[in-house]
């Protein structure tokens, strides 16, 4: 009589295996998700409040990538400065740094892995050479604040990651509410029911 129990038991667990393991079933395992009703105007400034958190991010982004190839110029100009430098390697270096931002991908590029990494290999490229510029001569020892901006370019460079991903989530809670809200929003009229999925750094499914 002990044997039935066990029996019955192993049984259970068989079948609660097989259902968990067969790739063939689609037993849907979580709930729906409930979408809030919200009145027009609530869709509209919260539509608002999502793009002026874009935005922001964004903002962000490209204010922090542009101190870095500023303080590039600035760092390149102290080497000027100094006696013992490779006059021909710095003005290729200036030529390179002044074009850099006519190399930066926007908003609607960053969906294409190949421009946003031929921008990031053209930077880290100058950084490159720059740092092995200063280092040639011992520079940053000589000269405190060379040697600040040497710190400050690898500082920010460090954060890109970050502030990518601090876009990539704005953005994804833009394209959310435009997956929640999409019927809504098309009732709106312009430019509600103009806009459109942000593109993301890296592509993330919603739900």
């Amino acid at each position: 009589m002990k044997r039935i129990p066990f029996i019955l038991f192993a049984a259970f667990c068989l079948a609660f295996y097989s259902c968990k393991t067969d790739k063939t079933k689609t037993t849907k395992t979580t709930t729906d998700r409930v979408i809030a009703k919200k009145t027009d105007t609530q869709v509209k400034a919260d539509l608002d409040n999502l793009l002026q958190e874009m935005d922001a991010t964004w903002n962000e982004m490209i204010a922090s990538d542009d101190q870095k190839i500023d303080n590039l110029q600035t760092l390149l100009a102290r080497v000027g400065r100094d006696k013992n430098y490779d006059k021909s390697q710095l003005t290729t270096l200036l030529a390179e740094r002044e074009n850099l931002k006519t190399k930066r991908y926007d908003r609607q590029q960053i969906k294409d892995v190949t421009a946003v990494d031929a921008y990031d290999s053209a930077q880290i490229k100058l950084m490159d050479a720059t740092y092995q510029l200063i280092e040639a001569n011992n520079l940053a020892a000589r000269d405190t604040i060379a040697g600040q901006l040497a710190s400050k370019i690898q500082e920010d460079d460090s954060r890109v990651p970050i502030l990518r991903a601090y876009y990539d989530k704005a953005a994804k809670n833009f394209n959310q509410y435009l997956k929640d809200y999409q019927p809504q929003i098309q009732k709106l009229g312009p430019p509600y029911s103009e806009m459109k999925p942000a593109p993301l750094f890296v592509e993330q499914p919603l739900l």
